[in-house]
């Protein structure tokens, strides 16, 4: 977290992914939230970094990174994601993996060094021959980002 003035401005969440155990699928009994659930489990499934790393058997997954509105463009985000590298380096995970769902959450892995493995437009992400997710331009694409630690 970071904090400013006792409040919470900026928050990196992660969860660690080993190799051996099954994910399961998150249900949060909320159709929204399921909708997106679905869509980072089938990206999931098409960039499995245990497959670009086999060498890898855990990992760290971002799954929210967030600054308040007021606070953007201030670094925080850089600075949340520098720490959480350098803490799952230090208790020995292998790499670290952050599924962006913006523009600007993707230009952060790029200026962070992390690799592009995989991107989903989000007009070619369907269910039920239905486009899912409609967000404001630029806001096009599901990307997934790897970075080995």
């Amino acid at each position: 977290m970071a904090i400013k003035d006792n409040e919470i401005v900026g928050l990196c969440l992660c969860v660690s992914v080993n190799k051996v155990e099954q994910q399961k699928i998150f249900d949060c009994q909320n159709e929204k939230y399921n909708k997106l659930v679905r869509l980072l489990d089938y990206a999931d499934k098409q960039c499995d970094p245990f497959q670009i790393y086999p060498e890898c058997s855990r990992g760290i997954s971002v799954q929210v990174i967030s600054v308040a509105k007021s606070c953007r463009g201030m670094g925080i985000a850089t600075t949340l994601i520098e720490k959480a590298s350098v803490l799952a380096k230090e208790k020995g995970y292998q790499f670290i993996t952050i599924a962006c769902t913006s523009l600007y959450s993707s230009k952060l892995a790029e200026k962070l060094n992390f690799r592009v493995k995989f991107s989903l437009d989000y007009t070619d992400y369907k269910e039920n021959g239905q486009i899912v997710f409609k967000p404001d331009p630029p806001h096009t694409a599901l990307t997934i980002y790897l970075k080995k630690l």
